[in-house]
C-alpha cells in the first residue's frame, strides 16, 4: 500500500474525513475569507498544516478570461477520419475562457499564479554562493570565471572537460559531450550536496515539448508525427539519439536504452522536481541568472536580490493572468 499517494495524503491534509461523517453542513458566505486566504497562500505557508483544510471548504464562483486554471477536457485535435470527440478526458492547466459564464473552482485550484523566489530555501541556498564567495575574493572568483567558461562559450573550451575544474553541477547531456570532447577522461555522478547530512537528496528534471503551429497547413500530419514521437518507437529514437532519458516509465526499465552512466540518473528521478510551464519563464530564468551574478558578486543580499525577481517576475505573470 502506497501510503504517500497523492489522493490519500490530499484526504488526510484536508481533513475530508471528518466531512464524510459529519451529521449535516452549513453553507455561508466566504468571499472575504478566500480573497484573505489567496493573498496570503504561498509555498512556504503550504508547510503549516493549517493551510490545507479551507482548500476542501471554499468554492468560488469566477468568471475566467483567459486566466490559467485547470480544466477537464478532451485536449486531443480531431483527426481526419476520426471522431471529433475522441479520446479521453484529460485535466489540463491552460488559459480559459467561459465566454462571460460563472463557473465554480474549488479554492485550491485558485491556489496558484505565484512565483516564489524568496521561498526560504531558496534563499539559503543564494546565501551559501554569497559566503562562499566572500570567503574567496568575489573579484578574483569571477575572473577564473569569466575567462575560463564564459557566456555561450562552445562546448569544447568547458573548464570541466580541459581539466581546469574538478567538480560540477550538471546533467546527462555531458554525457554526450564527453565522449566528444574528452574521450580519455575519467569521472562520475552523484547526488546535489545538501545543507546537513541526513537531509533528503532532491534535484530536477527537464525535457522537450513538441507544439503544433498555429495555423499549419498540415496540421493532421503534424499531429500523428507528434503522436509518433511521443509514443513507445518514438521516445526509442529520442533517447537513443539525444542520450537523455525516456519520459516514459515502459522504457525506462529497457536497459538496451541506456549506458552505466545514465542509469545513475534513473535512479534519481524519484527525487527529482520539474519545473512547471509559465508564461513568464524565460523572464523569471533570466532574471533569477540576474540575481545570482549580483549575489556571488556580493553586490546585493541574497533576500533583497530574489525580492526584486519577486516583484519584477509576479508583475509579469499578473499582466497574463497568470
Amino acid at each position: 500500500v502506497d501510503f504517500t499517494s497523492m489522493y490519500v495524503t490530499a484526504v488526510a491534509l484536508t481533513k475530508l474525513w471528518d466531512y464524510l461523517i459529519a451529521e449535516r453542513f452549513e453553507v455561508r458566505d466566504a468571499t472575504e475569507d478566500a480573497r484573505r486566504y489567496l493573498a496570503a497562500i504561498d509555498r512556504a505557508a503550504l508547510h503549516d498544516l493549517a493551510a490545507w483544510p479551507p482548500l476542501a471548504t471554499v468554492f468560488c464562483r469566477v468568471r475566467p478570461a483567459g486566466h490559467l486554471l485547470p480544466v477537464r477536457a478532451r485536449f486531443r485535435e480531431a483527426v481526419e477520419g476520426e471522431d471529433a470527440g475522441s479520446g479521453a478526458f484529460q485535466i489540463a492547466l491552460t488559459p480559459f475562457d467561459s465566454d462571460g459564464r460563472d463557473i465554480w473552482y474549488a479554492l485550491a485550484d485558485l491556489a496558484a499564479c505565484k512565483v516564489t523566489p524568496t521561498d526560504p530555501g531558496v534563499v539559503a541556498g543564494y546565501q551559501f554562493m554569497y559566503d562562499w564567495q566572500k570567503a574567496h575574493n568575489p573579484t578574483a572568483v569571477s575572473r577564473w570565471v569569466s575567462t575560463n567558461n564564459p557566456p555561450n562559450a562552445p562546448a569544447a573550451s568547458n573548464p570541466f572537460w580541459t581539466g581546469k575544474l574538478g567538480m560540477t553541477i550538471s546533467g546527462d547531456w555531458r554525457i554526450a559531450e564527453q565522449a566528444k570532447y574528452a574521450p580519455n577522461g575519467h569521472y562520475g555522478f552523484t547526488f546535489i550536496p545538501v545543507p546537513k547530512a541526513g537531509d533528503k537528496a532532491t534535484t530536477w528534471a527537464g525535457g522537450w515539448s513538441m507544439a503544433l503551429i498555429p495555423g499549419s497547413k498540415a496540421r493532421a500530419q503534424a499531429i500523428k508525427f507528434i503522436e509518433f514521437m511521443d509514443g513507445p518507437d518514438g521516445s526509442k529514437i529520442y533517447t537513443k539519439q539525444s542520450t537523455h532519458l525516456s519520459p516514459l516509465k515502459a522504457l525506462q526499465t529497457d536497459d538496451s536504452l541506456y549506458d552505466p552512466q545514465h542509469k545513475v540518473f534513473l535512479g534519481l528521478l524519484p527525487t527529482a522536481l520539474s519545473r512547471p510551464p509559465l508564461a513568464v519563464g524565460a523572464y523569471y530564468w533570466d532574471q533569477l541568472t540576474s540575481a545570482q551574478g549580483s549575489v556571488e558578486l556580493n553586490t546585493k543580499q541574497p533576500q533583497a536580490a530574489l525580492q526584486e525577481v519577486q516583484d519584477k517576475v509576479q508583475a509579469k505573470l499578473d499582466q497574463v493572468k497568470c
